[in-house]
């Protein structure tokens, strides 16, 4: 680690559109709503000064910026969105960090353009999303994806996706609810069908995880491993937590979830949240989020939420992983 960064602040989950493109797909009434995206168009996603105003305000050190929500837009937006991204990391080195964008199709054009913008751009992850239409991350689609990516050795930041599949717009159910059903399905993939194929792969996901964490203990009451002996009695049942721990699922389920990180957006610096997350997601698997601007507006909000990451009832040493140096660690900064 550059002993630069040493007790950093640094948030992930941060969006900024290129003002040229933000001009381009603005629609009236500031609202994008359509049968793939739902959308709103701040102003201040454009306004980069003020994105570094707010830093400077808050205390926060480095922004990881990207627009992975935008993928399903297609090709030619991911390449202008890598484009703008890497032209304010040459501005700014010290105060962002970008992630590469891709579509899910055309596979070959959009693996060309992952490697572009992680090779000759220096994007630092690639930024995904929980699902595209009828393509989940375990859709074979995906497979070509993993792969690349396995071999750029880039973590994966998931983005939910912003009109799921199924999604209610009644109520903003589908942005409150749908949004982190998604999260949470997608984490549900990841663990029991992307980490077998591809082990050394790093994910982080949004908003606390969706209902992940509080659901933990449910998902691994249904956990049967390969090779797990389970009485004929209990398969496909719901175990209690004595039964998962005396057949020995527990670890197995342990070792496999906490290879997963969070951040700590979606919940507008919301602490009861942060603080039940922090009861089954390890400190050293937790980062800084704020899905600035869309959901945290003002420096004076950001810097509020970093006090009371600073206030929790943890160990010096947690704060400050989770505060920046997990994203140190996973970015490789």
């Amino acid at each position: 680690m550059s002993s630069r960064l040493e007790g950093a602040v640094i948030a992930c989950h941060n969006h900024y559109v290129p003002p040229k493109l933000f001009d381009r797909f603005k629609v009236a009434g500031r609202r994008d709503l359509t049968g793939k995206i739902d959308f709103m168009f701040y102003e201040k996603l454009a306004r980069l000064d003020e994105h570094l105003a707010d830093m400077e305000e808050a205390g926060v050190d480095m922004f990881v910026i990207n627009l992975a929500q935008w993928n399903i837009r297609g090709l030619d937006v991911c390449r202008e969105l890598n484009d703008g991204y890497a032209e304010v990391v040459r501005r700014y080195p010290d105060k962002f960090v970008a992630l590469a964008h891709v579509p899910p199709t055309p596979v070959d054009a959009a693996l060309a353009e992952m490697h572009r913008a992680v090779k000759d751009l220096g994007m630092k992850g690639v930024g995904l999303m929980s699902s595209f239409e009828n393509i989940t991350l375990t859709s074979p689609e995906m497979r070509p994806f993993y792969e690349a990516i396995a071999e750029l050795d880039v973590p994966i930041f998931i983005h939910p996706s912003l009109l799921p599949k199924g999604a209610e717009t009644e109520f903003s159910i589908s942005r409150t609810l749908s949004r982190a059903f998604d999260i949470t399905k997608a984490g549900v993939r990841i663990l029991f069908g992307v980490f077998q194929d591809f082990p050394t792969l790093r994910f982080v996901l949004p908003h606390h995880g969706g209902t992940l964490p509080l659901l933990r203990g449910r998902i691994c009451a249904f956990f049967e491993p390969e090779g797990a002996v389970i009485p004929e009695e209990l398969r496909n049942m719901p175990k209690s937590h004595r039964e998962v721990r005396d057949l020995g699922i527990e670890k197995q389920f342990d070792d496999l979830f906490d290879r997963l990180y969070f951040d700590t957006a979606g919940l507008g610096g919301w602490m009861p949240g942060t603080r039940a997350t922090l009861q089954t997601v390890r400190a050293d698997h937790l980062c800084l989020g704020f899905d600035y601007p869309m959901e945290i507006h003002v420096g004076r909000d950001l810097k509020q939420f970093v006090e009371d990451i600073r206030a929790l009832d943890i160990p010096e040493g947690d704060k400050r992983q989770i505060l920046g140096g997990n994203m140190v660690k996973l970015l490789r900064l």
